[in-house]
Formats: C-alpha cells, sequence, structure tokens
C-alpha cells in the first residue's frame, strides 16, 4: 500500500511564504567579516552571506536603548556622585523571516550565524584542521581579534503610506550600524500549534556605535 501521508518540506516552506509580507523590517549587512572570508570550503556560508548582504526580511526588530557607564567618586562626607564616562549602546533585536526562503537558504542563513560565532570563540570541532582554533588546554578559549568578526549593518524599518490609491511603503526610519556582531541565536520553535506559522530566527547583536533614528 503506497504511503499518502508524506510531507514535502519544500512546499511547505513554499505554502506559507506569503507570511514574509509581514515583514516591516529590512536587514541587510554591508561587508563579509575577515573570519567568514576564509570559508573558501564552505557554499552554505557563501549562500547565507549572499542573502545577508542583499537584506533579509524580518518580522521585528527592537532597536537599542542608550546608556552612559558612571564610576562612583568616593566621599568621606555626604553621599556619593556618579560621574559619567562612557556613551554605551545596547544590543539589537532581529527576528528573521525563514519561511519564503527555500530549505536551503534558510539553513544557510541559520549555518552562517552559527559558523560567524564558531570563528569569534574558536570552534571546538571541525572537520577541517584549518578551520579548527588553538585552544588552550585550560582556558578553552580561542578568541579571534575584535577587528576581525564585526562588520557594518542597515535596518530599515518601513511604515504603510497611502500615495493616491495605491498603498506603498515607506522607509520611515534607517539606522546603520558599526562593529556590528552576533552575540545570541535564539532557538527555533517548529510547533504545530499554528501548522502555517512562519518560522523565525532571532538573532542579538552587539555593536560599537549607531546614528540616532533618522528618515530616509
Amino acid at each position: 500500500m503506497a504511503n499518502t501521508n508524506i510531507f514535502d518540506a519544500q512546499e511547505f516552506f513554499t505554502k506559507t511564504a506569503y507570511y514574509a509580507s509581514q515583514g516591516r523590517s529590512l536587514f541587510r549587512l554591508t561587508e563579509r567579516p575577515k573570519v567568514l572570508s576564509t570559508n573558501q570550503n564552505d557554499p552554505l556560508v557563501d549562500t547565507g552571506w549572499k542573502l545577508l548582504t542583499t537584506g533579509l526580511m524580518a518580522k521585528s526588530v527592537t532597536l537599542a536603548g542608550y546608556n552612559m557607564a558612571t564610576f562612583e567618586e568616593f566621599s568621606y562626607i555626604g553621599p556619593t556622585r556618579k560621574h559619567a564616562h562612557t556613551q554605551l549602546f545596547g544590543p539589537i533585536t532581529v527576528e528573521f523571516f525563514l519561511m519564503g526562503q527555500s530549505l536551503l537558504e534558510a539553513q544557510a542563513i541559520h549555518h552562517t550565524f552559527l559558523v560567524w560565532q564558531e570563528k569569534i570563540a574558536g570552534a571546538r570541532f571541525a572537520s577541517d584542521e584549518v578551520d579548527r582554533g588553538a585552544r588552550s588546554d585550560s582556558t578553552f578559549f580561542a578568541l579571534a581579534y575584535y577587528d576581525d568578526y564585526v562588520c557594518e549593518a542597515e535596518v530599515e524599518i518601513f511604515a504603510p503610506t497611502v500615495n493616491g490609491t495605491t498603498n506603498t511603503l515607506q522607509a520611515v526610519i534607517h539606522n546603520k550600524y558599526r562593529e556590528i556582531w552576533p552575540q545570541a541565536l535564539g532557538g527555533l520553535s517548529p510547533s504545530w500549534e499554528s501548522p502555517d506559522a512562519p518560522l523565525t530566527l532571532s538573532v542579538t547583536f552587539e555593536f560599537f556605535h549607531t546614528n540616532s533614528l533618522i528618515k530616509s
């Protein structure tokens, strides 16, 4: 008896592609960090990076907050004063759509972020000796140079506007981020509670500096 309960994963991706229309943000990396330029034998990284430089739609983007680092002035008499010395930028979190991509492209996006992190800290396991970072027997640290694993990124956030009788999307916020890198990858939640729900990947990025919110 033929098995009629065959699930076509690629067809599922295609049918749920319309969920990408929920994306109101476009995230784009503008350059490839040096630690990923050495992956000549990893076609998944090449595919993932091409998608990231072209631009990925995001379901949501949590923009960074701003903070001031301080030190406390010790005082024997009276209250202690806090003195500001450095402006700090909080991380941003981007929830990327994986649905709407092909299975290979979705895998490549996830794989690229994972390899990027491995290159920062030094992969503990690698089939290729070239990709295996030297590690201390006591600390297991093999951190890459900071300048070698950061790059720049742009985020555009769109709002629906009415232009005559035509509905169009217009970028209302366009931010640029300097020295950005992926600090945390969220887990994938392939739940069947909503079988047509889009698959997303949440990535938290640290960065050195950003401009204030600007309108394109």
